[in-house]
């Protein structure tokens, strides 16, 4: 979820740490919800004080009927008490991200005649095949992240395991269909004409509890030549995306009439011999039941020997084409495979995004995000009496696209020059390799997997800076307070002489929480007090002393770093506006404000938050029932409605004017 203070930086990925929580019997279905329905749920936990893991678990047990787009996450980012919360946020997201849009993103507009549709879809074939199918051998950062629910790993070995019955836990059942991040993985993938090359994965699928599409993807290029030739598209609705008007057909490609093939890795092929033969979900190596659903028999030995194979079969596909009206290239791709009841995957949607990004000084229309949603039968039991079923959902993200063979590195490429030691006589790329596993861990939330990985390195290296720093945001994110302090004092103790080559942190310095810093891009070749590391410090150590209550510290603190570092000024002292929001302290907030405002008097949200602070103080006249603001606070939410009169903050600060009886837009 895209920060409302965050500066320039779009995040990479939405990539979650979903926590398993268990619910009394019978809790664990989901009930479908509008997305308006989820604003009032966020709303009303917000009124009544709920706590981010009490939030958390009711989001768990709702399923959205309709799209959750970006422009709403973003709207919804100051309703999520924390970490946990806004996890379930992007769930929500992922799991909608097929559907169509509520109403409001429907424009009534007339569609076009049908000599304009086709036209409009010629147009657009003749994009992919003559400029998208000449794209040059490109490279690009790329995140993938796997959610899946209902965790069941097989055995992969032979054994007797004996004392089976059947006494199955519904509460563990339960929270197995809680959804949950499996890994993430961060690389460097080519495309050569459009197409991303597959690079041999030696992931052991199947055993490891997962289960992946291994084979090679359907195109735009193939996609958009069958779609015009064989899919019958036609005319479906005007739809917005990221505020702009497009375009959308619907289509359905035949079996017979596609190339389209689907291959996962993998699934067991289980042959259980023992004393009993017992059907029971694989993975329950402690619990089982009789076949067909029958009671277990007495207690037995049961042996495993399973052999994992791939599932593959052609598909045909139907879906939607989203078209930009005035270039006719491709927005976005939503395909959905065809199969059969019997088929070891039910369904796989898949939903791309393309964008335009600046590559070698041209506009280019390439990927940049897609979600996959699968429903899988992860045990190879398609055919059972008793068949269990897994749905997982794969995020992937591009960003930082590049010629390749260019001088100018991709990010990640970047990112993987080794540090240095203080000697400069050999590279530890063991610890380069943990910081920029923490810096993604970080980045994604998952905040104890990257203390967990640096640990170790600010043990066995406590001079090097970096380690300290990505130690402490992630202590941030646990609310390791205490330690996060240590971290980032330690940090600034270092001799910044000793070791050399201290490397490009770009935005290391940026985990994903939703009220973060600003994105950090430099190099630098000594170890020095760079002003992006200073104010990274300071930031961060203001911020540990606004959640802990040390006041006076956390101003100093935030004005030290906008004296660090001038550029991102503003960017602190909106933050520091934000974390006393966020913890209720209505006349630091009105200080703090004021002080973001002094820096940037073009930035509305300090405006806002100068408002919401004075409103605090409003009375209500109890003649007329009107709300009296103090002075400043109409002024200020007058000049933020100017200067972002579409905001997300737009709705609120019209309610509370017209609630003192102001008109919007006029000066009180």
């Amino acid at each position: 979820m895209k920060s409302l203070v965050r500066a320039n930086m779009k995040p990479f990925g939405w990539i979650l740490i979903l926590l398993i929580a268990a619910s009394p019997a019978g809790s664990a279905s989901t009930r479908k919800i509008t997305v308006q329905e989820l604003k009032d749920l966020l709303t009303a936990a917000q009124a009544a004080r709920k706590s981010d893991d009490d939030l958390a678990l009711q989001l768990k047990q709702v399923e959205l009927s309709e799209e959750l787009t970006t422009s709403t996450m973003d709207s919804l980012s100051p309703l999520a008490p924390g970490p946990h919360s806004t996890e379930q946020i992007y769930v929500l997201e992922a799991r909608s991200a097929v559907l169509p849009p509520p109403a409001s993103d429907l424009p009534s507009a007339p569609p076009p005649d049908a000599a304009a549709q086709q036209a409009m879809l010629s147009k657009a074939q003749n994009y992919v095949s003559k400029t998208y199918a000449q794209l040059p051998h490109l490279t690009a950062s790329h995140m993938t992240a796997r959610f899946q629910d209902g965790i069941v790993v097989a055995p992969t070995y032979s054994s007797v395991q004996g004392g089976i019955t059947d006494d199955r836990d519904p509460v563990l059942d339960q929270a197995k269909t809680w959804v949950r991040l499996m890994n993430s993985k961060a690389d460097i993938i080519e495309s050569d004409n459009g197409n991303e090359k597959l690079v041999k994965d030696k992931t052991q699928w199947g055993p490891n509890g997962l289960a992946a599409s291994v084979g090679p993807p359907l195109t735009l290029n193939t996609a958009m030549q069958e779609i015009t030739s064989n899919g019958n598209p036609k005319w479906l609705r005007w739809q917005l995306i990221d505020g702009k008007q497009v375009a959308v057909y619907s289509f359905a490609v035949d079996k017979k009439k596609t190339r389209f093939s689907i291959l996962y890795c993998c699934f067991p092929q289980t042959d259980v011999t023992g004393t009993d033969h017992l059907s029971t979900p694989l993975g329950s190596s402690l619990t089982a039941s009789g076949g067909g659903g029958a009671p277990a028999g007495p207690p037995g030995n049961m042996q495993n020997t399973v052999q994992w194979s791939n599932f593959k079969t052609n598909s045909g596909y139907h879906g939607e084409l989203f078209l930009n009206p005035e270039t006719s290239t491709v927005v976005r791709l939503i395909t959905e495979a065809d199969f059969k009841p019997s088929d070891f995957v039910h369904y796989e949607n898949i939903r791309t995004d393309y964008a335009s990004v600046p590559i070698g000084g041209k506009s280019v229309i390439v990927p940049v995000r897609s979600f996959t949603i699968a429903e899988l039968v992860p045990n190879g039991d398609a055919n059972a009496a008793r068949v269990t079923i897994r749905h997982q959902f794969t995020t992937q993200d591009y960003k930082d696209y590049r010629v390749a063979g260019t001088t100018a590195a991709s990010a990640m490429e970047e990112d993987s020059k080794p540090l240095v030691d203080n000697t400069g006589k050999r590279m530890i790329q063991a610890i380069n390799a943990d910081v920029l596993a923490a810096r993604a861990a970080n980045k994604d939330k998952r905040y104890a997997d990257a203390e967990a990985i640096i640990l170790k390195d600010t043990e066995s290296k406590p001079d090097l800076i970096l380690p300290w720093i990505e130690l402490g945001l992630a202590q941030i994110g646990l609310k390791k307070y205490t330690e996060a302090e240590t971290s980032f004092k330690t940090a600034l103790a270092i001799d910044p002489r000793s070791p050399k080559s201290q490397r490009d942190i770009e935005d290391a310095l940026h985990p994903a929480h939703f009220a973060r810093r600003a994105t950090v891009s430099y190099n630098i070749t000594e170890q020095d007090r760079a002003p992006e590391v200073m104010g990274i410090i300071d930031s961060s150590l203001g911020e540990i002393y606004i959640r802990t209550n040390r006041i006076p510290q956390a101003e100093a603190a935030f004005d030290t770093a906008a004296e660090a570092n001038p550029a991102q000024a503003a960017f602190y002292l909106r933050n520091e506006t934000l974390f006393y929001f966020q913890t209720g302290n209505t006349d630091a907030q009105l200080k703090a404000a004021e002080k973001a405002i002094a820096a940037d008097a073009n930035g509305a949200v300090p405006y806002y938050f100068k408002a919401q602070a004075l409103v605090s103080k409003a009375t209500v006249d109890p003649q007329t029932q009107k709300m009296i603001l103090p002075p400043g606070c109409a002024e200020a939410y007058q000049k933020y409605l100017e200067l972002e009169p579409n905001g997300q903050f737009s709705a609120d600060a019209k309610s509370i004017l017209t609630a003192a009886g102001i008109q919007t837009g006029k000066k009180s």
